[in-house]
């Protein structure tokens, strides 16, 4: 099934009740996210799902310095 803005995200029904079992209702803004940068770089990807998981991995790592 395709998902988000730009009816860009492929993944199927399954995979979305994971992202939501996992994101709750974040889910959405990732998928919207991911349309819209699909949408916008013209990027190609195996696996969306993948890709939503790789950049929550992505951000839970990144923490912000103290800059005092």
């Amino acid at each position: 099934m395709k998902y988000g803005e730009f009816e860009n995200v492929e993944m199927t029904a399954a995979q979305v009740e994971k992202l939501v079992a996992r994101f709750g209702k974040d889910t959405n803004r990732r998928i919207e996210q991911l349309s819209a940068y699909l949408a916008a770089k013209g990027r190609r990807y195996k696996s969306h799902y993948a890709v939503i998981l790789m950049w929550a991995n992505r951000d839970a790592a990144w923490k912000p310095t103290d800059p005092g």
